[in-house]
Parts: C-alpha cells; sequence; structure tokens
C-alpha cells in the first residue's frame, strides 16, 4: 500500500487511467447516491408553512425559556421588520449574536425572511476578529439579545454598522442600537424569497493566520435537511438536542431539520454539557429523541455511562457522531452499558461541504477497528486523487475531494475560493466543481460494499475537541502578543487525546502570553501548553525542529515540579492527585492552573468523575473558572468522611458495603533509570491503549496461617515487589512511544481488614483492583483479611504484567519470605530472554497466516453476534468426559486431536469452513514474574466434505505442526513484523486470540491444588483459584476448556455474553466430535483413517 503524502498538483484527472473495469465500478458504486429530492418552495416558506401547522407547540427550548412555533416567528417577524426600517434588503449579511438563548433562533429566522444570510458570531470573542467577521462578510447588521448587546456595544464591535438591533422584550437599549419590542409582528417582505441565495456564513480557522468566512447557498442546506429527516425518521414530535453553538456548523443541522418536521430543538445548557455525570440525567430528562454531538463529547458520556455501570435513555433513537475519528470497540461498549434504542450513525464533513458529507451507519455488533466516514450522502460525490491528480484505485491513499449539490457557493475572500474550490474533469465528459479537504482516505470494501476509511491530513490542520484549528492562525496570533520575538505552534499526541503546544521566548509568563492570545483568538484554539524557551531550536536546514519542541514538553509534563506549593489538606490534595493523574504528570502543585499544565473542557469531566468517587465534589464549570487547585478546593464540597482506620470491618453477616479501603500509603522513590524491557504480551497491550488505571487482574487468594504478623506479610511483599520491576512500574507518556519505568519500593503498604462474614474477600477484590494503576499507584495492590475460618492474603496485580505463572513464582517466593518453603530457583534475567524471543521472531513470518486468520474471525464474530446477551455475564456447561484413547497416545498428539474436534463441533454448529481457534500459551514459573505468555493463532479447516473427522484432524494436525512449534512466539513476531496489525485486531478481543479458544489445564502443571502439591507447606500456606470472570475482551467468545476431574480430565464449556442454552447446543457436537476423533488411527504423517 502506497500512501500520498502531499496534495494533487496536476491540471485534472486523467480519465480512467490506471484504472480496471473493477475499480472503476468501485467508484461508480461509491458515488451512486443521486437522489431527486422533491421541489418546493424555498426553506422560509416551508419553516413558515411548518410554524402554521403547529403554531402553539414548542419549536426552540433555550437557557432562558421556549418558544412556541407562533411566538418564534413573531418575534423574527419583528425584528425583520426593524432591519427592513433600518434599511436591510435581500443578498445581505445579518451577523447573530449567538448565545444560546431564544433570541439568536428568532434573529436567524429574521435574516431569511429577509432574503438575507445570517453570519454567527460569539459575543463574548476577541473584539478584533469579530470587526474582521462583520467586515470580511460585508455584514449589514447585528442582532443580539439584551445580554450579548451590552457585551458588544461595551467591546466596541460593531459600532460602524447602521442597523444594530437587540432582540426580546427589552424597552432600552444600548447606545446606537435599537430595541424590537413594540415593532408590529406582521410586517414581511413583499419580494418572494428564492432557493439560490445564500443562508448563512460560518467562520473556520484560516491556514493564511485569518479565519476563513464559509458562504453557503439554500440548495445545499435543503438537501442536508432532506437527507437528516429522511435518514434519521424525524417526526413532529421529537425532541432534538442542539449541543453546538451556532458559530460552530453542526448547528445548522441540528437546527433546521428540528424546524422543517415540527419537532422540538432542545438546547443544551452550558452548566450542563460541562458535566458528564448532568449531561447523561439530562438526556434521559429531557426526553432527548435526537443526538448530535461530536466524538470527544459522546465519548465522554461513554466513560459516565460505564462508571456508573448502566445507564438509560429510552426515547433516545438517535445518535450522530462526528468531528473525529473513532472505533467500533466503543460503539459496542455504548450499547452494552446503555439501555436505549438508539442508533449510531457515523458522519464527516466540512464545513465548506454543509456540515456533511459522507455518512456510516454502524452495526452494534462489530468489535473491531476504526470506524470507516462512510459513503457520501445523497446528491454528494467524493474523490480520492494522487500527487498527478489521478483517481486512486481502491486500497490506495488519496486525498479527499468532494463534489455535488451540498458545496458551500465560495468563501468571503476570492483568492480562497479559487484554491479550495478548483473544477476539473474527474471523469470521461464530466467536469465538476470540487473541494479540497486536504484529508487523506482510502476506498476500501467493508461489509459487501464500498466505503471511505480516514488516513489523516496532508497540512497543519487538526482537530482538537471536534473543533478544526489552523496551527498557522494560531502561530500568526502568537506572534503578534507584545514581546514575541519569535514563536512556534506544535501539536503533541498523547494516548488520549491531542493538546496545542506554543512556544515563545524568553521573558514572557504562559499567564501573560495566554490573556494576550485570548483577545485574539477563540477559546478553543488557544493553546493548552504555553512554553517559555531561550531560543526556539532549529534543524539543519534552519526550519523549526518540532520533534525538539515536543520532546522539551514531555520533560516538562514528566519532570517534577520543585519550588511550587504543595497543595494543603485532604481537599487540595485529592484536587492534585486527580489532576495529576487525568493529565499525565508527576506533580501538580496548588497554584497550578489546570489548561496550563495541559487540561481541556472535556478532561475536566474526568476529573469531575475521578474527584466524586474520592468524595470531593465539584462541577465541571467549577473547573472552567477556579482554574488552579486552591481556588477550586475553595469550591469543593466533600461527601460524609470516611474514616481511614487500620483495620476496617466488615459489616456483620455481609450485609451493607465493605467500608471502603484506604488508599495505599506506599512509600516510593522515583527511579530515573532506562526503560525496562517488556515482554511482547504487555508491549502489545500498551500498543492497544491498555494505559488507564484500571483494567483486567490477575488474583492470587492464598490462605496463611492463622496468627502470621501482618508486619511480616508486609514487609515479604515489599522484597518481592523491590525484586521485580514489573511489579512496580509507572507508565512514561512523555516519549514517542509509551514506557514502562521502575520507581523504587521503600514499604509496601497492606491494609488489614476483620469480618464475619465469608463474602468479604469477594467484596473486597474489586475496591483492591481499584487501587491498582499505572500512572499514579502501582500496578499490584493486596490486603490481609482476618476471618473466623483463617487468614487470607488477596493480591491482584495488572494482568498486562503478569501471566498465571508469574502468580506461582510470587506464591513460592513469599512462602520462602514467610519461611513456609524453600526459596525457588534463581531466576533468567528477563533482559536475556526477550533478546532470545526477538531473535526467533526474525526468523517468523507472520503476515500471511494473520490476515488469514482475521478473515476467518470476522466471519465468526457475524455468525456469534446475533446471540450475544447481556454485558458481563458469564455461562459454563459441563461436557462430560474426555474419551479416555485420547491419553492413550503420544504426549505431542493430544493438542491437535483436540482442536480437530473443537473446529469440528463449530463447524456442525455456524458452518464455518475455517475455524480460528487461538490456544493460549504461557511462560515457565522459573523464567520470570512477568507476562511471558502467548496465544497461537490456529486456523483449522473443517474438512473437505464439512463432516469429516479425519479431515478435521489432518488439518489441525498440519497447523498444530506448522504454527505451534515451540520456538515459535507469536506475539513476538508481531511486534517485530507488523506492530501496526495490533492496532486493527478486533476492538474488545486482546491480540492474537479469537472467538474459540482451546484451554488444555491437565498435565504437568494443573490448576488443581497449588498448596501443597506444589508449594510443600505441608498445609501451612493453600492457593485457592479465582472462579471464571467476566471479561469484556472475551464477549461473544467460547473457551472449550479440558481441565482435571476427580475421575479424569473434564470437559467444560464456558461462554462469555452468550446464554446457556448456546452451549447446550454446542456441547453434544464436541462431545460426538471428541469421540470420532479419538477413535482414529495414525496410520503415518498426518494421514487417518
Amino acid at each position: 500500500m502506497t500512501t500520498t503524502s502531499h496534495a494533487p498538483t496536476g491540471p485534472g484527472l486523467a480519465p480512467g487511467a490506471r484504472l480496471t473495469a473493477e475499480e472503476q465500478a468501485a467508484w461508480a458504486a461509491l458515488n451512486d447516491q443521486a437522489r431527486p429530492w422533491s421541489e418546493g418552495p424555498a426553506l422560509i416558506r416551508r419553516l413558515e408553512e411548518v410554524a402554521e401547522r403547529r403554531a402553539g407547540q414548542p419549536a426552540v427550548q433555550a437557557d432562558d425559556g421556549t418558544y412556541t412555533y407562533r411566538e418564534l416567528h413573531a418575534e423574527a417577524d419583528r425584528i425583520a421588520g426593524l432591519l427592513m426600517d433600518q434599511g436591510v434588503t435581500r443578498g445581505g449579511t445579518v451577523a447573530v449574536a449567538a448565545a444560546r438563548r431564544r433570541g439568536e433562533y428568532a434573529a436567524l429566522l429574521a435574516a431569511l425572511k429577509l432574503n438575507c444570510a445570517y453570519l454567527p458570531i460569539p459575543p463574548g470573542g476577541p473584539a478584533h476578529r469579530l470587526e474582521f467577521m462583520l467586515t470580511d462578510s460585508a455584514a449589514v447588521a447585528l442582532v443580539a439579545d439584551a445580554p450579548a448587546a451590552t457585551a458588544l456595544a461595551d467591546a466596541g464591535v460593531g459600532a460602524t454598522l447602521a442597523a444594530r438591533v437587540v432582540a426580546g422584550a427589552v424597552d432600552a437599549a444600548p447606545a446606537g442600537w435599537t430595541a424590537a419590542r413594540g415593532v408590529p409582528s406582521d410586517r414581511r417582505p413583499s419580494a418572494e424569497p428564492a432557493r439560490d441565495g445564500t443562508t448563512y456564513v460560518i467562520y473556520t480557522s484560516g491556514s493564511t493566520g485569518t479565519p476563513k468566512g464559509v458562504v453557503t447557498g439554500e440548495e445545499a442546506l435543503l438537501n442536508l435537511c432532506a437527507w437528516y429527516i429522511d435518514r434519521h425518521d424525524v417526526v413532529p414530535h421529537d425532541r432534538l438536542c442542539q449541543t453546538a453553538p451556532l458559530t460552530f456548523d453542526p448547528s445548522v443541522q441540528q437546527m433546521f431539520p428540528a424546524w422543517l418536521a415540527g419537532a422540538c430543538l432542545v438546547a443544551v445548557p452550558d452548566s450542563v454539557q460541562r458535566d458528564g455525570e448532568d449531561f447523561l440525567d439530562w438526556l434521559a430528562t429531557e426526553r432527548i429523541t435526537h443526538l448530535d454531538i461530536v466524538t470527544p463529547h459522546w465519548a465522554q458520556l461513554l466513560e459516565v455511562a460505564a462508571q456508573r455501570g448502566h445507564a438509560a435513555l429510552p426515547a433516545l433513537r438517535w445518535i450522530i457522531v462526528g468531528g473525529e475519528t473513532y472505533f467500533f470497540h466503543q460503539t459496542h461498549r455504548w450499547h452494552r452499558v446503555v439501555d436505549s434504542p438508539a442508533r449510531i450513525n457515523t458522519v464527516y464533513g466540512p464545513t465548506e461541504a454543509t456540515v456533511n458529507a459522507t455518512e456510516f451507519l454502524v452495526d452494534p455488533g462489530v468489535t473491531e477497528g476504526q470506524i470507516p466516514i462512510g459513503r457520501p450522502l445523497p446528491n454528494y460525490r467524493a474523490y480520492l486523487l494522487d500527487e498527478r491528480g489521478a483517481l486512486c484505485p481502491p486500497h490506495i491513499t488519496g486525498e479527499l475531494y468532494l463534489a455535488g449539490t451540498g458545496l458551500a457557493q465560495r468563501y468571503c475572500a476570492p483568492e480562497a475560493t479559487k484554491r479550495g474550490f478548483p473544477v476539473r474533469t474527474v471523469t470521461k465528459g464530466r467536469t465538476e466543481r470540487l473541494y479540497r479537504t486536504g484529508y487523506l482516505a482510502r476506498l476500501v470494501e467493508f461489509d459487501g460494499q464500498w466505503v471511505l476509511e480516514f488516513q489523516g491530513r496532508t497540512d497543519s490542520q487538526v482537530k482538537v475537541a471536534g473543533y478544526r484549528i489552523e496551527l498557522e492562525e494560531v502561530q500568526a496570533a502568537l506572534t503578534t502578543v507584545p514581546g514575541v520575538t519569535t514563536g512556534a505552534v506544535a501539536l503533541r499526541t498523547e494516548p488520549t487525546r491531542q493538546i496545542v503546544c506554543g512556544f515563545v521566548g524568553p521573558g514572557l509568563t504562559e499567564e501573560r502570553v495566554r490573556a494576550e492570545l485570548a483577545e485574539r483568538l477563540p477559546e478553543y484554539m488557544v493553546p493548552h501548553v504555553i512554553a517559555s524557551l531561550a531560543s526556539v531550536p532549529l534543524t539543519t536546514n534552519g526550519k523549526v525542529d518540532k520533534d525538539r519542541l515536543l520532546a522539551l514538553v514531555a520533560e516538562r509534563h514528566t519532570s517534577t515540579a520543585t519550588g511550587g506549593t504543595p497543595p494543603r489538606g485532604p481537599v487540595e490534595s485529592a484536587i492534585a492527585d486527580a489532576w495529576a493523574e487525568v493529565l499525565g504528570v508527576a506533580r501538580v502543585g496548588a497554584d497550578d492552573t489546570f489548561f496550563v499544565r495541559g487540561g481541556s473542557s472535556l478532561l475536566a469531566f474526568r476529573v469531575v468523575a475521578l474527584l466524586r468517587g474520592k468524595g470531593v465534589v465539584i462541577r465541571a464549570a467549577d473547573l472552567l473558572q477556579a482554574r488552579t487547585v486552591r481556588a477550586l478546593a475553595e469550591r469543593a464540597t466533600t461527601a460524609a468522611p470516611v474514616a481511614a482506620v487500620d483495620r476496617p470491618r466488615a459489616p456483620d453477616g455481609g450485609v451493607g458495603d465493605v467500608p471502603l479501603l484506604p488508599e495505599p500509603r506506599h512509600e516510593l522513590t522515583d527511579d530515573t533509570g532506562q526503560p525496562l524491557d517488556l515482554p511482547p504480551a504487555t508491549s502489545l497491550a500498551l500498543l492497544g491503549g491498555d494505559t488507564e488505571d484500571v483494567g483486567e487482574h490477575a488474583v492470587l487468594t492464598l490462605g496463611l496461617p492463622r496468627n502470621v504478623e501482618a508486619d511480616t506479610v508486609r514487609a515479604a511483599l515489599t522484597e518481592i515487589v523491590g525484586r521485580h520491576p514489573l511489579l512496580r512500574v509507572r507508565l512514561d507518556t512523555g516519549q514517542a512511544r509509551l514506557r514502562l519505568r521502575a520507581v523504587r519500593v521503600v514499604r509496601f503498604d497492606l491494609p488489614v481488614l476483620e469480618g464475619d462474614s465469608p463474602s468479604l474477600v469477594e467484596r473486597v477484590r474489586p475496591l483492591l483492583f481499584r487501587h491498582t494503576g499505572l500512572r499514579r499507584r502501582l500496578p499490584v495492590a493486596a490486603a490481609l483479611m482476618r476471618l473466623p475460618s483463617g487468614t487470607r492474603l488477596l493480591l491482584a496485580v495488572r494482568h498486562l504484567l503478569v501471566d498465571g505463572n508469574a502468580l506461582r513464582r510470587i506464591t513460592r517466593e513469599l512462602a520462602a519470605e514467610l519461611g513456609l518453603g524453600a526459596p525457588p530457583p534463581p531466576l533468567v534475567p528477563l533482559a536475556e530472554q526477550m533478546a532470545v524471543l526477538s531473535e526467533r521472531a526474525r526468523g517468523m513470518r507472520p503476515v500471511p497466516h494473520l490476515n488469514a486468520f482475521l478473515e476467518a474471525e470476522r466471519q465468526a464474530q457475524r455468525r456469534l453476534t446475533p446471540r450475544l446477551t447481556s454485558d458481563s455475564t458469564v455461562a459454563e456447561v459441563a461436557a462430560g468426559e474426555l474419551p479416555p484413547p485420547f491419553l492413550d497416545g503420544a504426549p505431542n498428539a493430544l493438542e491437535p486431536r483436540l482442536l480437530a474436534a473443537s473446529a469440528l463441533a463449530v463447524h456442525r454448529w455456524l458452518g464455518l469452513t475455517a475455524v480460528p481457534l487461538s490456544l493460549p500459551r504461557q511462560g515457565s514459573a522459573t523464567e520470570a514474574v512477568a507476562n511471558l505468555s502467548d496465544v497461537v493463532p490456529l486456523l483449522i479447516a473443517a474438512g473437505d466434505d464439512g463432516d469429516s473427522a479425519a479431515g478435521a484432524l489432518g488439518a489441525a494436525t498440519a497447523a498444530w505442526a506448522e504454527q505451534a512449534r515451540p520456538d515459535a512466539h507469536w506475539a513476538a513476531a508481531l511486534l517485530v513484523h507488523c506492530p501496526g496489525l495490533a492496532l486493527r485486531w478486533p476492538g474488545r478481543r486482546e491480540v492474537l486470540t479469537s472467538s474459540f479458544r482451546l484451554a488444555v489445564e491437565i498435565g504437568d502443571v494443573s490448576t488443581a491444588g497449588l498448596g501443597t502439591a506444589v508449594l510443600g507447606t505441608g498445609g501451612r500456606m493453600t492457593d485457592h483459584d479465582s472462579p471464571t470472570v467476566a471479561d469484556h475482551t472475551s464477549s461473544g467468545a467460547i473457551q472449550f476448556t479440558v481441565m482435571a476431574g476427580a475421575a479424569g480430565p473434564a470437559l467444560r464449556l464456558i461462554g462469555w455474553d452468550l446464554p446457556v442454552q448456546a452451549l447446550e447446543e454446542l456441547a453434544p457436537l464436541w462431545r460426538a466430535a471428541l469421540t470420532e476423533a479419538a477413535g482414529l488411527k495414525e496410520t503415518g504423517g498426518t494421514r487417518y483413517e
């Protein structure tokens, strides 16, 4: 695959050049979107006709009240009449102050009634920017409600305009402004509106350092509305949510479809939208039916719902998500944690293409990969051009150009129009006006249809929190700040966010530069981080060295603050810890500012949720206003305090909640050594984004002698954690790729609990999980429990760092430290083992096999998805015992026969002819305390006739001999040869695993009896196996398990989020296939009879 790194420069397309007939057919199929929407009157006449039919029904619900359709249009008529009196005629542009209050909606309708375009402006924006917009758009009037009019008048904005109108029920107006109150509401322009006029002008960030005004016509808007209403089933009694301000073009598709359908537009209050908890509750309370939202904000709602464990939005029917790339596992998760009939439609489009140009309806059953931007909307067309201006074949990356009814008319600046909307011959005999998006994409086939897949950008335009930002415009503003002799701007991409960084010369404070920029740029464009440097580093050819600049930011964010005022008291400390965790920094001082340290309004939601879990209650709005730790602490309230005692007691009889475990008070010392050598399984987990302070855990529940001293156990754990670096790591996010570095543990904290309830262990387990982490905590936590039945130690470790054999090693070492067993043999250094794995991996060629395996896994998921039940459920079915002949043959014949029988059972159950079976493997308990596990991805054919045990056994034996050989390590090979493939693995699956797994738990290493049999402790220390638990990465998967039983190897089927009935269907098929495979006799090679 090749990608285009720059835009086309040729004069146009060579019609049909380089494309085969099939490739041309793919493009034709993608662009077959013509839709003859019915002819009709102009937009404003349609809106007036609906208003007559729905006169007494609510049209818009805003911060300051509700307008019925009759009231909305009456106010619009009053404003239109006053504008006519002040000389406004058709074809002009009327500026409207956007403040989420009723007056702005009436004002923009008034502009349309005059056959004018409306221009939304933010009344609190920088004055010089607002003046530029008024001048550049040739605005002839300005309309605002009373508060906005006062703010604009005080700032001197629009002082040269002859027509300045105050909307709403006010008697007085600022000097030079006229109040609309008292003006008759029955005056209308005499001229009939035309459908070829201009509807609105919206400004976006500009690459030349000044914003660009995009002028959009009525035909394009009518086309958008017709699609929106038809696609999303908008009917008169619906309630559509307005999340975007008028200055942001998604507001267009939130307002006009609602009013054309006679529905109610409900504006989200600013205070609600800034708080994820409140927003989720508000959506339910307001019975919102359609939620149109930018991707990061929707992801925040998802996080809040997931933290709650469940949310109900029964009225919500559609979610329209756009603005940034997101993934199928997120939508799949939404449908599991939110009880709602809503479908999700992914949309993409620049302002220059009337909000949206493509769509992709998300299948909730798909769990892997990036969501495509989809197919063109009705009457749009899309093309991908290479650097010569030729149409790219499918699967080849090119720059995205858009065409069709939805294109904007022009920019306000003629030169920008010429550059941005070229006219070219795109196919034989067809010349089109195009819009050059600057986005890279490729045409791919998804589920039987051709769609566009986003691949990045060609320039320095970025999307941050859904807003389009030209870095050149930010830099141009930066260089105008007094005292800035040189400046630079760069974008830093982190695992969960993007931050804009500004750099200035010495002698300037961040606060001063930020204040100056706030006068020049909208709030969302002001850099998150502003760094003062002695000089801006340059490359050898004299250009700004942005890599070095970003490295300096990384050093700043990962260094420990020195000289800052430390937080005082529990509230300030809790706030500082929450900031540090969310921002990924080492330490936060009491006077640090959230946004200076890299925060954003969306990250503020995470801080709010995190603090609530700690008993500190704030609102996101508080964080946006009181920006320092100390100021925020003054606004915070606390929940009922929980006493942190050394020995909290559980409620008698297991009734009620377990008291909150005290936060671990480990004594740590930072270690600035080199990054650790990580096992492949851990590296892949980090690559796939397993970086939050949540995740799966490996758990030990150990019975200890009743009289063991807590200090003795604490000292033993301190020694063991200090001995193994992976048990004391922290995530280093300041590098280009994620790394783990070790800290020194001086004292490992061990809380002690007493209780009478037998269920104490199970109820403490999830609380213990919350005290592990990769950013601010250790990845291991433990609690000692005094129960009537004896003393138990519960120890949890993040699973991405250790496997089952590592737990066995920890158990042996703990027994030795407590004097209950002999020390285990010494370990081979982990770095040496990693070097061996990498060397072996270089000799593997994994890509062709993994591609075939993934395709089989996609087919399997399509068959299993309709059977999925609720999230976080585990079903188990006993399937009898393993036929004795299985154990009579050679040891290396057991796994191939089990694989063959399992694959044959799946084939007979679901009809799959190629069954993806993953075979987990673990390292030796003598190797390391690490995650040395691997997964062998096996692809088993079920036989040519689809019913042949011999054929399946032959295929399984061949696959096992080729893919499961002892010297093959698939995780290591994936890292060496194709790390990018890990990012495309099915979203909820751990890398290399599949929907079907075979776990063989018999033989030398059995899960039964890690007590006296393994430890040799004479029963003084016993191990208790953890039960099978819910696992989000296993949703929709089935495990064929062969485990030690009382009478011999037992068979068990385990299914995650699948009903027991499904496993009961599969169990007899598995037993029958096992019986057939056991009866086959080996005749040599891989032939069986």
